[in-house]
């Protein structure tokens, strides 16, 4: 009689075998992976909704940089289209360096400095095309369709660039802190023992790939192409070969 079919009677018990003792285990720890999971967002949630602080004093900490219409736009008869297509496609870079600037590796060893680029928003084609896109049936004219190819996958991904780069230009203001985020000391003892305890396992790998699904996800491979003698017998084959050299 196998372990499992002992029958449940006085003196009988019944004895998981080898392979229900490690799935259970699997199992067990699935949900301990899931219950850090959990108290990791809802720390996270409270302290993304810890409340601003004005400052006394407030400081300048760096640069900010974002685009804003062209003269000749702004005083065009379409400032106010152009404008409220801004409000939806701008994009804000901050700097320590007024002039923007970020090094660049150039002939393999050296560095050199080169101007930081800045683009406006771009929406991938599922964005376009959902109800959620803010953007107008007469914004959209304004777009067109970019293929880019994935440097790790090779997959052809499509975006929706702005055409009229030239009505915008950028400007650099100062960035002036007035507000700060409270500090919470308790929550983030408990954020930070959260933390000690997925690193000291080594649980941060198997949070990101059992829990997630998303680590390392740009290493897939690419998908294979087709085969298209799949399902087909030696006869239709060499019939359709046939067919073709006689063509």
């Amino acid at each position: 009689m196998q372990a499992n079919e002992w029958p449940l009677e006085d003196g009988y018990c019944r004895i998981r075998t080898a392979r229900q003792k490690k799935r259970a285990r699997i199992k067990d720890f699935h949900k301990y992976l899931r219950r850090l999971r959990k108290e990791e967002k809802r720390l996270d949630e409270l302290k993304h909704k810890l409340p601003l602080q004005p400052l006394a004093r407030p400081y300048q900490k760096g640069w900010l940089r974002t685009f804003i219409l062209r003269p000749d736009v702004a005083t065009s008869r379409q400032a106010a289209f152009y404008q409220e297509l801004l409000n939806k496609i701008n994009t804000v870079e901050y700097s320590n360096d007024k002039k923007f600037r970020i090094k660049k590796r150039k002939w393999k060893r050296k560095k050199v400095w080169v101007d930081k680029p800045q683009y406006l928003r771009e929406f991938s084609e599922r964005c376009f095309f959902s109800r959620d896109c803010k953007l107008t049936e007469q914004e959209k004219l304004l777009f067109h369709r970019e293929e880019r190819t994935h440097k790790h996958t090779k997959e052809i991904s499509i975006y929706y660039v702005f055409s009229e780069r030239w009505r915008f230009i950028l400007k650099v203001k100062p960035r002036i802190i007035t507000h700060i985020k409270m500090v919470n000391g308790t929550l983030d003892g408990e954020i930070q023992r959260l933390e000690n305890r997925i690193i000291t396992h080594h649980l941060r790998h198997k949070l990101g790939k059992e829990i997630d699904g998303k680590m390392y996800h740009y290493l897939s491979r690419a998908p294979l192409p087709p085969n298209p003698f799949k399902q087909k017998s030696l006869a239709d084959i060499l019939s359709e070969v046939y067919n073709d050299q006689q063509q």
